[in-house]
């Protein structure tokens, strides 16, 4: 499997991200939970989507919403 976040679901990528295990292997019925920690830079861009991409399914989009973390 691959991860990606989008801005929205346009085919560009936000960048940086930082990942805790963004390419994984899974079997049928299982899950893995995985983190990922980006900045939105322009309070007027797309909101960010979440890419799930695996060589044998098609890839899903998923909204994502922000978690604004204080004091950074």
């Amino acid at each position: 499997m691959r991860l990606e976040i989008k801005q929205g679901s346009s085919d560009r990528d936000v960048l940086p991200v930082i990942w805790k295990d963004n390419y994984m292997s899974l079997l049928p019925g299982e899950r893995q939970t995985v983190t990922a920690t980006y900045k939105i830079r322009n309070r007027g861009a797309l909101p960010a989507s979440l890419r799930v991409q695996a060589w044998n399914s098609p890839a899903v989009v998923i909204p994502l919403t922000a978690n604004k973390k204080h004091g950074m």
